[in-house]
């Protein structure tokens, strides 16, 4: 039995045993609060999410960080010439056929999914930092020239 949701507050309100979720949903409910009620509940979680913007992936840092390997990035479906759809990502996972730990996000799993929460986002944030340190230093030293 599949139902569709318009806020994040309704996942909480009936036991689901697999959710197909995108930080999209609408809510007042913080989304990594939500992710863990959802995990503490016995959830399987499905993210749904981009992987262009530096949120994107830092969303797929947490999910990793919070054991949700379950990961599937746009687009989830791929049409061709004449509009047909030739992959359902979506469709794929449901049957099996589709290895979640594939090459679009390979590099976040390894470098992620062994922290904890909080060690991911200060992963996250020292990184952040470092890149924009890299960034300041390359536009001081092309002032300079």
């Amino acid at each position: 039995e599949a139902e569709i949701v318009g806020y994040r507050e309704y996942l909480l309100e009936k036991r689901y045993d697999r959710i197909f979720l995108s930080r999209e949903l609408p809510g007042t409910l913080d989304m990594d609060d939500l992710l863990l009620e959802l995990i503490a509940n016995g959830t399987e979680i499905i993210y749904l999410t981009a992987t262009k913007t530096k949120e994107d992936r830092e969303n797929i840092t947490i999910c990793l960080a919070l054991g949700i390997h379950n990961i599937l990035t746009d687009p989830l479906m791929v049409k061709n010439e004449k509009g047909e759809i030739v992959e359902n990502k979506i469709q794929n996972f449901l049957t099996g056929k589709m290895d979640l730990r594939s090459r679009e996000f390979r590099d976040f799993y390894v470098k992620y999914s062994h922290l904890s929460l909080k060690n991911a986002r200060a992963r996250i944030e020292e990184e952040n930092q470092s890149k924009n340190k890299n960034l300041f230093q390359r536009l001081r030293s092309k002032n300079n020239t």
